[in-house]
């Protein structure tokens, strides 16, 4: 059995956390580093020996944020378009995010289907959101037209 020693390091190359352990032979020390690889590179040293470098997978492509982001605009382009066809006079509601409960939840269900039908990262969530909010939005419409209890858009006044 040997000591080694597995150091993260930062972009810049310097090294910023150490863990101390005992191994019986390198291939065994590195397994073990592995589990560190995340965020940072790690290396393996047995005392002044350097024995390995792990690197962690720095992808080029968008991040989680941008890929969320890019999901969200593709989600609202979908909503605003839906919108725009059945029920245009909703579309200023949901521009300044002023929406009837009911037709939130309506919104809200259809995203939600559509997350269980399709994978969210995928451009088939947004056909099938898409789709979904063209039904709904069309009955609901119409259903609210003919004043259904607890489906109406506005309180009309009794004159």
């Amino acid at each position: 059995m040997e000591q080694y020693r597995l150091c993260k390091v930062a972009e810049d190359g310097q090294r910023i956390e150490f863990e101390e352990l005992v191994c019986r032979d390198d291939g065994h020390a590195v397994h073990l580093a592995k589990r560190l690889v995340q965020d940072h590179d790690v290396e393996v040293w047995n005392g002044n020996r350097f024995v390995f470098r792990l690197e962690c997978k720095k992808t080029l492509t968008m991040t989680n944020v941008q890929q969320q982001d890019a999901r969200l605009i593709a989600m609202d382009e979908a909503t605003v378009a839906a919108i725009r066809l059945h029920v245009p006079e909703f579309e200023a509601a949901y521009l300044d995010d002023n929406l009837p409960r009911w037709f939130q939840r309506l919104l809200d269900r259809c995203t939600t289907t559509a997350e269980h039908a399709a994978d969210p990262t995928d451009a088939a969530f947004i056909e099938t959101l898409s789709s979904l909010l063209v039904r709904a939005l069309g009955r609901s419409q119409a259903i609210a037209d003919h004043d259904a209890p607890g489906i109406v858009p506005e309180a009309r006044s009794l004159r």
